[in-house]
């Protein structure tokens, strides 16, 4: 399963980077503020993305500088700073996640809509069975 996962990643990293010059961290930021149009701290982004906040904070301002992101203080705590996409990064996102999608779809096109089903569904048995332990693990490592 590592190998696996190591090659698509691999591969999909060099599409991105390829075709829309970019990185899977900067497409995983862009990603999760589409997904918190209200936006999020640079602590909840990191939260969300697993990882710390300065492993983020320089891609992060590298967004802002590109027009795709906008970073404001919050209104509760001026010390705490509030992440948003932009239009333009949620027009860039689209056409990422589209073509994501497709390079996606060609690398599963040899498997049968019967077997992606029973793909599917062993894999949401296998992340509900492991993902609690990894949690609660994770949790107690902090």
């Amino acid at each position: 399963m590592a190998s696996l996962y190591r090659m698509v990643d691999k591969h999909l990293k060099k599409k991105l980077n390829t075709e829309f010059g970019t990185t899977l961290v900067r497409l995983d930021i862009l990603y999760t503020l589409d997904m918190n149009p209200e936006g999020l701290s640079m602590g909840s982004l990191s939260s969300e993305l697993f990882v710390t906040n300065g492993n983020i904070s320089g891609i992060v301002k590298d967004l802002s500088k590109s027009g795709l992101v906008e970073m404001a203080p919050a209104l509760t705590d001026r010390r705490s700073m509030i992440v948003t996409i932009t239009a333009e990064g949620q027009d860039y996102i689209k056409d990422i996640v589209e073509s994501h999608h497709e390079w996606v779809e060609d690398l599963l096109a040899d498997m049968s809509q019967t077997q992606l089903l029973q793909l599917s569904e062993l894999l949401r048995a296998l992340k509900k069975s492991v993902a609690p332990k990894l949690e609660d693990r994770l949790a107690h490592d902090d």
